[in-house]
């Protein structure tokens, strides 16, 4: 429970390669021991690189995408009433 981990069989006698994680619950934290439930503000001082996929927070919903410098591997935040509600982490496939 608040943890959906995706794989995908790459080639026979290779274990799956894990391309999504799905986070939902506070007890797993990013690399940079940010959670579910974290304020936006405490996202953006911990994620300064990161962008809102809307432009501008409202009190509404809105996503906040950070890309590390691989550009394979993206994490979206996904933002309710100024917290986080779900962290997605995955990685572009060609």
């Amino acid at each position: 429970p608040g943890l959906v981990i995706k794989t995908i069989d790459v080639a026979e006698n290779r274990e799956p390669f894990i391309f999504s994680i799905e986070i939902t619950d506070p007890k797993y934290p990013t690399i940079r021991d940010v959670r579910v439930g974290d304020s936006f503000e405490e996202l953006k001082e911990a994620y300064p690189e990161g962008i809102l996929l809307g432009g501008e927070l409202s009190d509404q919903e809105d996503d906040f995408r950070y890309e590390p410098v691989d550009y394979v591997n993206v994490m979206n935040f996904h933002i309710k009433e100024k917290k986080i509600e779900s962290i997605l982490i995955y990685t572009l496939l060609d």
